[in-house]
């Protein structure tokens, strides 16, 4: 009799361990991103570019982007960038429809993200300034760095806080999923099941 109960038990637990996926099965991008709906609306601020051109969000429409708000004193922002490099080298040869957007928000500006980005050797992300510091408020961060993914529309469909390894395949297929959505399924008349 209680060998029997014991090999249900054991069935059981077996069976419920199998039915509800771990976090090993899940890539780390995958445990800290929050999809977020469209509740603040666009984030209008204003940044500059590499030519101290000023630019907003608005002039990246058509693309999905990442936008990673970063600083240079923010240990664990250096510590990503390698890989937030890694990654954007192998998402532009590999579609069009993508882009990464590192936005420093140190007070110094262009000069200190220029030579942060040569030393490090990040010849793949291409530079942004917010020397006002205007984005931190107007996108709501509570602290960084913070990824954001924007849709082609500029709208915000998730963010991640804190720093993700960028280039871990299992992160990159994630993110693949995110910026290229299965086409919706049509149903064809008749009876489904």
């Amino acid at each position: 009799m209680f060998r029997s109960l014991r090999a249900i038990a054991v069935f059981a637990l077996a069976l419920s361990s199998a039915a509800t996926p771990s976090f090993a099965d899940t890539s780390e991008l995958e445990q800290n991103y929050v999809p977020t709906s469209p509740v603040h609306g666009e984030a209008s601020f204003t940044f500059e570019d590499a030519s101290h051109q000023q630019v907003s969000l608005k002039d990246f429409y058509g693309k999905y982007v990442l936008l990673n708000v970063w600083a240079t004193w923010c240990t664990p922002c250096i510590k990503e960038m390698p890989a937030l490099n890694e990654m954007a080298r192998q998402m532009v040869t590999d579609t069009g429809n993508f882009m990464v957007m590192p936005l420093n928000e140190d007070r110094e500006g262009h000069i200190v993200a220029t030579v942060f980005n040569s030393r490090a050797g990040l010849k793949y992300l291409p530079i942004f300034v917010d020397q006002d510091g205007k984005a931190p408020t107007a996108l709501h961060l509570s602290g960084l760095p913070t990824s954001i993914l924007l849709d082609p529309k500029g709208t915000e469909i998730g963010r991640i806080i804190g720093p993700i390894n960028w280039s871990d395949p299992a992160n990159m297929a994630y993110l693949n999923t995110l910026i290229n959505p299965p086409p919706p399924v049509s149903k064809k008349p008749g009876i489904h099941f």
